[in-house]
């Protein structure tokens, strides 16, 4: 979408699209509902994370850098209100890539790792929150109890093969995840 249509009571009646990049189409509707994707792809420029949340800003990201908040955008440019703009969810668990650690964007490790019994470890080695609690709170326990605000993720055998093994061994191929085989290993 490239800009919204009114009509001559100002009502917004469509849209103006480049659908797959081809010639532009106008699309006239009853009701035009806009849902943006999000806002929160952190890349030090954000606008609406500075303005909003600026205690985010700085905060890793497992948004992709398509949620900017281009569609706010739109509806800014139209005298459109913003309105719950400061609602920005933490993902507790996202995967550092060992070739890039202080990237500011992370790939998600799904909820569901933590689901088969996944354990959450700060760097001495000791649990410090369930792990199925709710995101905010698995957040604020891993900002105040691990070194740097990251946790590490343990599953044994048992876990692994609850889960997955191709995205396990996904994980495994990129390096986000290490196989070891002893408690003193690990």
């Amino acid at each position: 979408v490239k800009r919204l249509v009114k009509n001559e009571r100002n009502a917004i009646i469509g849209v103006v699209c480049h659908p797959e990049l081809l010639t532009e189409r106008i699309i006239i509707g009853n009701k035009v509902v806009i849902t943006t994707g999000g806002y929160a792809y952190s890349n030090g420029q954000n606008q609406y994370l500075k303005e909003y949340v600026p205690h985010l800003s700085s905060v890793p990201t497992t948004n992709g850098d398509t949620s900017t908040g281009s569609g706010l955008d739109l509806l800014k440019s139209v005298g459109g209100k913003l309105v719950n703009m400061t609602s920005v969810q933490l993902h507790p668990t996202g995967f550092v890539d060992p070739e890039n650690p202080k990237a500011m964007t992370k790939s998600l490790a799904p909820e569901a790792l933590r689901g088969v019994g996944g354990r959450l470890v700060n760097h001495s080695g000791l649990r410090f929150a369930d792990e199925l609690s709710t995101r905010d709170r698995l957040v604020n326990e891993i900002q105040q109890n691990c070194l740097d605000a990251q946790a590490i993720l343990i599953l044994d055998q048992k876990m692994v093969g609850a889960y997955s093994m191709t995205f396990i061994n996904f994980y495994l191929s990129k390096k986000l995840f290490q196989k070891v085989t002893s408690i003193e290993e690990l």
